[in-house]
């Protein structure tokens, strides 16, 4: 499992007053190696403020890698501690100037998340659906609402949240069995092999599946893939036809 940090700290606004506040961010990734790996952000508030705030509603507009602005969702590379790189200072990325959510209208923030491979938001992209990668906010890790998402409030003064991302692992057991090869040369020209496992016919009639049943000693619970019981004797047969691959 790995953890993305989320913090926003309070500032003044780009030419505004004290008395209206604003907020800025910064993102980093925590909890793994996120060195060589970017980051898509897409983040705006659900409402736009009043135009009389001088702040940002959206990151629109903000730097991407090579120092050019962006209208689209800003894309940032990971440094070797999974903080964010400001495109032209090389310092960690801090976004000032975010509209509050107690700035009239009212209204949450929804930061989303695209974590690609490589530097660059190049590569494919680790938290798609299909590279066994999501990401949630801290506070929707228990219901898993929003995937790769933070939907929340954005108060003026320090903020602070975690966005967790979560990898499934896979494992394994093994157990050996002993069987008898007992190929017969009729099982040869039929490209067929044969074993003798020790199982034993346990049911004469047929079962639900059409076929009597046989049982095997040990863990041997199922028929290997591309093998059948071969009746009365519950050998295992397996043919030696090729493979399709994929099968």
């Amino acid at each position: 499992m790995a953890g993305a940090a989320v913090a926003a700290c309070s500032g003044p606004p780009p030419g505004g007053s004290s008395d209206a506040p604003t907020s800025s961010a910064t993102f980093s990734l925590s909890g793994a190696s996120f060195a060589g790996n970017s980051i898509r952000i897409c983040g705006a508030r659900e409402k736009p403020v009043d135009e009389k705030y001088r702040c940002r509603s959206s990151l629109d507009g903000l730097f991407s890698p090579g120092g050019k602005p962006t209208t689209a969702c800003p894309c940032f590379d990971f440094d070797d501690d999974g903080r964010l790189i400001h495109p032209v200072t090389g310092d960690e990325l801090v976004v000032d100037g975010l509209c509050p959510s107690d700035s009239a209208p009212a209204a949450d923030w929804t930061f989303g998340y695209r974590i690609f491979a490589k530097q660059g938001c190049q590569g494919a992209q680790l938290n798609d659906g299909s590279h066994n990668f999501t990401c949630y906010d801290a506070d929707d890790l228990a219901r898993r609402e929003h995937p790769n998402k933070s939907v929340e409030p954005l108060y003026r003064g320090r903020n602070e949240n975690h966005v967790v991302c979560v990898t499934k692992n896979a494992s394994k057991a093994w157990r050996f069995e002993s069987c008898a090869d007992t190929t017969s040369p009729d099982d040869v020209s039929r490209r067929q092999s044969r074993y003798d496992c020790g199982c034993e016919l346990k049911e004469r009639k047929p079962s639900k599946y059409g076929l009597p049943r046989c049982e095997c000693p040990g863990g041997l619970q199922e028929v290997p893939k591309g093998c059948t019981f071969s009746f009365p004797t519950c050998d295992i047969v397996c043919s030696s036809e090729p493979r399709t691959p994929g099968k």
